[in-house]
């Protein structure tokens, strides 16, 4: 099952799966780290959206393909609405840490934008890729309503949304319609149900076990997989490739791992998020429950005004 090129529905084609440079550190780190990555078989870079080492991932990058033509390797970046309000000058900043005279793939990435703010927003993304200074757009963490107010103004539609999106959140997700529009998933926290910390634990957990023993593989493997299986873009950070030792391939599993394995993953994930679902009604009832005895209890004990 080699990580292949996908084709987004603007017609440019995107590596299947990604590394973040948000764990790069200055200087020969950075260097190495990204060397490593090349090495282990990334071609698609996605810088981080917080502009703190993108200087130093642009000097690592410099260093790491200066014999490699420009078409071997993708980049994705971030326009941070949040940090710098014109998408221009954002871009224009990062292709100059960078040394680059594009990026291949700029996301919109503003958790708090507005529906009345996302057709401006998106007319200046759709400016960027007119000018060549980005040859796809796309946006991040975009719901189903926020894709419908987009679309119903853009003259381009995204080519990407990055989502959460890993098998306890999947029937929850936008996924149906980012489908139905012809807009490819990238996911940046595909091993969330294997999180120790994840309250309450995944369901996944002895199902994974059981197709990790039969098929010889990691359970962070068939994750991989199962994502694969859907056309998402895995976004890896640092820590994820430390679950992965050093290697990405899970072309073992491209015949081991059945269909009945993947709608078991479908199936028990979808079940996780109705329990979660429930839990969360069942506090908020209990909560209002709570909350209107104390007032009834306090309007008990203090009398109401009886007017003049």
């Amino acid at each position: 099952m080699p990580w292949d090129l996908l084709t987004l529905n603007d017609g440019h084609t995107v590596p299947s799966i990604a590394v973040q440079t948000a764990f790069m550190r200055p200087g020969e780190p950075a260097v190495n780290q990204l060397r490593q990555a090349f090495d282990i078989g990334f071609s698609h870079i996605e810088i981080s959206a917080n502009f703190i080492n993108t200087a130093h991932v642009g000097t690592a990058l410099r260093t790491c393909t200066a014999e490699l033509p420009r078409s071997s390797f993708f980049v994705t970046a971030h326009w941070l609405k949040s940090k710098e309000t014109v998408a221009a000058l954002a871009l224009k900043k990062d292709l100059k840490d960078l040394g680059l005279d594009y990026v291949d793939l700029y996301l919109l990435n503003d958790p708090n934008i507005s529906k009345q703010q996302i057709p401006f927003a998106w007319a200046k993304m759709e400016q960027l890729k007119d000018a060549g200074l980005a040859k796809s757009i796309g946006v991040v963490d975009f719901d189903e309503s926020q894709l419908i107010e987009l679309i119903i103004a853009a003259k381009t539609r995204p080519a990407v949304n990055k989502i959460v999106y890993h098998p306890d959140n999947a029937a929850g997700a936008p996924v149906g319609l980012c489908k139905n529009l012809g807009i490819t998933i990238f996911t940046h926290k595909i091993f969330t149900p294997l999180n120790a910390d994840t309250k309450p634990h995944t369901l996944l957990e002895r199902p994974l076990a059981q197709m990790t023993l039969r098929h010889q593989a990691s359970p962070y493997q068939v994750l991989l997989a199962w994502a694969k299986s859907k056309g998402v873009v895995p976004v890896l950070s640092r820590s994820d490739m430390d679950k992965l030792k050093g290697s990405i391939k899970v072309s073992h599993l491209e015949t081991a791992l059945t269909q009945v394995d993947l709608n078991v993953i479908d199936l028990i994930g979808a079940e996780y998020l109705r329990r979660h679902n429930e839990r969360q009604m069942q506090r908020k009832a209990l909560q209002k429950a709570i909350i209107g005895k104390g007032v009834g209890t306090l309007l008990h004990f203090v009398p109401l005004p009886t007017g003049n």
